[in-house]
C-alpha cells in the first residue's frame, strides 16, 4: 500500500461537511487494511492537536494505488469488495465508540475517539495521541511486572470482547504503555479488530496473520476455530515471549510438554510453586487445540489476578527463607537482586544487616520471623510442656513446687 508523504497537508471532512487539514508528522502503523499517523491539526482559534490518525487503506489495491492529489485509486474490479469493508471500518469506529460513551472505564484501555472523517476516495478516523511507549520497547523487570502488564492487557482485551470484537493481533508492539503507569495498558488497533457476530456468520473476508508468533486457527485461516480463546492463546504467547524471548515451539503449544524454566532469567530466585502456576497459565492459553485453552477471558482475568498477588508475595517470601536459611548453611550462596548478604555490611544475615542491605521490603519479614521463632516457642512451651508430662503419666507424680518450678522455666 502506497502512504501519504510526510510533512504533508491533507483536506478531510466530518459529518457535517466541515473541512480541516491535517498535516502528517509520521507513520507509526501498517496493517492489512490500515495505514496509521501522528497527524497535527488546530482548532479554530489555532490551538495545535497532535493525533492519531489512521486511513483505510488496504493492502489489496497495491503499491501504487494514489493519484496525484493523493486519492485512493479504487479499479472496479476491487470496487464492490472496497465498499464492503470501507462501510465495516466506519461500523467499527461507531460501536466501539458507543460502547466508550457508555462505559467510561473502558476508555482506560482504548484511545479516546475524535472523530470519523472522509476524504482522499476513503474514510479516516481520528484519535488522541497518548504518550508512552510500547511494549516492546520496555524490558520486564520482574515477573510481578510482567504479571500486572499481561493482567492490564487482558482487561483491555476483555473491553472489546464486551463491545463485541476480537482484537486478534495481540503482541508487544500493539500494546502502548503509559508513561509511569504499569496497570493500564492501551491497544493499538491497525485493522485487526473483527466482529464476533462476522465470525458467527462466516462473513469475514480476512484475518491477520501475526507476526511475532504462530496462532493456528489465523495462519489457516481457519474461521470456524477463530475466536475468543484466540485472543486468549495470544495472550498466553505474549507471556510466553517476554518469558522465554521467542515463540513457543510446536512441541511447546502440546498440553503435556514441559517446559524448562531454567534458561528463563526472569524466574531465577523464584520459588517451585511460582513456576509451577506458570506453567499451569501456559497449559491453558498456549495450546493448539482450542479445547485445552481457558474458554473465557474471564477466567484467564481471575487467574492472573492470583497469579499477580502470589507471584510478589511468594517471590518475597523464598527469597527471605533463603536468607534465614545463611544462618544454618554456611556454604549455601543465594543471591537477591544480584547481592549475597554475607558479602555486605556486618556479613550477618539477621534483619539488622537485610535493612541495610536490601531494605524494609526484607528486613521487615526477616525481623518478624526472627522474633517470631522466640516469641512462639517460649509461649506455648508451658502448655507442651505440661501436655507431653500428662501424656507419660510424670505430671500427676509433680508436686506443687515442681510444678510451680516448671512454670517459671517455661514462662
Amino acid at each position: 500500500m502506497e502512504k501519504l508523504p510526510i510533512n504533508t497537508d491533507i483536506i478531510l471532512y466530518d459529518y457535517n461537511d466541515r473541512a480541516m487539514v491535517f498535516n502528517i508528522k509520521k507513520v507509526i502503523g501498517v496493517g492489512g487494511t490500515c495505514l496509521a499517523y501522528i497527524v497535527e491539526y488546530h482548532e479554530t482559534n489555532d490551538i495545535t492537536h497532535i493525533g492519531v490518525l489512521k486511513e483505510f487503506c488496504p493492502a489489496y489495491l497495491g503499491e501504487d494505488c494514489r493519484s496525484e492529489n493523493g486519492s485512493l485509486i479504487v479499479p472496479e474490479t476491487m470496487r464492490d469488495r472496497f465498499d464492503c469493508e470501507l462501510a465495516n471500518f466506519k461500523d467499527v469506529y461507531k460501536t466501539i465508540n458507543e460502547y466508550l460513551s457508555a462505559n467510561m472505564s473502558a476508555a482506560n484501555y482504548h484511545a479516546v475517539q475524535i472523530g470519523l472523517f472522509t476524504g482522499n476516495n476513503t474514510a479516516y478516523t481520528l484519535s488522541a495521541c497518548d504518550y508512552g511507549k510500547s511494549y516492546d520497547k520496555i524490558s520486564d523487570d520482574s515477573l510481578h511486572g510482567l504479571i500486572k502488564i499481561a493482567l492490564a492487557t487482558t482487561k483491555a482485551v476483555e473491553m472489546y470482547h464486551n463491545a463485541g470484537f476480537l482484537h486478534l493481533d495481540i503482541k508487544p508492539k500493539n500494546i502502548l504503555i503509559l508513561d509511569d503507569v504499569f496497570d493500564l495498558v492501551k491497544l493499538f488497533d491497525f485493522d485487526s479488530l473483527t466482529s464476533i457476530d462476522s465470525i458467527r456468520n462466516r462473513t469475514i473476508t480476512a484475518v491477520p496473520v501475526p507476526e511475532d508468533y504462530y496462532v493456528p486457527e489465523l495462519v489457516n485461516a481457519d474461521i470456524r476455530n477463530i475466536g475468543i480463546t484466540t485472543d486468549i492463546f495470544e495472550i498466553g504467547a505474549m507471556i510466553f515471549l517476554r518469558l522465554f524471548g521467542r515463540a513457543p515451539s510446536s512441541k511447546e503449544r502440546e498440553h503435556n510438554f514441559i517446559y524448562d524454566f531454567d534458561e528463563v532469567k526472569l524466574l531465577d530466585g523464584v520459588s517451585p510453586a511460582v513456576k509451577f502456576e506458570i506453567e499451569v497459565l501456559l497449559m491453558n492459553t498456549v495450546q493448539t487445540a482450542k479445547s485445552r485453552r481457558y474458554s473465557t477471558i474471564a477466567e484467564l482475568k481471575k487467574q492472573l489476578e492470583k497469579k499477580k498477588d502470589n507471584a510478589i508475595f511468594r517471590e518475597n517470601v523464598y527469597q527471605l527463607l533463603t536468607l534465614i536459611s545463611l544462618e544454618y548453611k554456611d556454604d549455601l550462596c543465594i543471591e537477591i537482586n544480584g547481592k549475597d548478604i554475607r558479602n555486605f555490611g556486618s556479613g550477618n544475615s539477621g534483619s539488622t544487616n537485610a535493612l541495610r542491605v536490601f531494605g524494609f521490603k526484607i528486613a521487615f519479614p526477616s525481623f518478624v520471623i526472627d522474633f517470631s521463632k522466640s516469641f512462639f516457642p517460649v509461649f506455648f512451651a508451658k502448655d507442651i510442656a505440661e501436655f507431653l508430662l500428662s501424656l507419660i503419666g510424670v505430671y500427676q507424680t509433680f508436686d506443687n513446687h515442681m510444678i510451680a518450678i516448671l512454670r517459671i522455666a517455661f514462662a
